[in-house]
């Protein structure tokens, strides 16, 4: 890998840094999800090629996207940790009824 020794260079990488960060949180803001990804994408990518070990800007939203796929697949699940919320209960009495409701319709000719 190449090094950037010129102080022009770097300071082009960090510019460059900043504009994909703003794009990406301009994108996400505007539900663009696909383009949110790409410019996260070349955060990381310049940040690697900067050798700069920057912290990742978007490090909280990952780690909340993360809690919130666990959490899923725990209601799936029916492993809820600790007190289920009223929210909890609500979502899988709605699952229970559509569940009975699909079955009685199979058997219905």
């Amino acid at each position: 890998m190449t090094k950037f020794t010129s102080r022009l260079d770097r300071k082009q990488l960090i510019h460059e840094l900043e504009v994909a960060e703003q794009k990406a949180w301009d994108s996400l803001g505007r539900y663009k999800f696909q383009m949110f990804g790409y410019w996260a994408g070349v955060w990381v990518h310049l940040n690697r090629v900067g050798e700069f070990r920057l912290p990742n800007p978007f490090r909280d939203l990952v780690q909340v996207a993360r809690e919130g796929t666990l959490a899923a697949e725990r209601l799936a699940a029916g492993m809820a940790v600790g007190r289920r919320t009223e929210a909890d209960r609500h979502y899988q009495a709605g699952y229970d009824d559509a569940v009975a409701y699909f079955k009685s319709s199979e058997a219905a000719p």
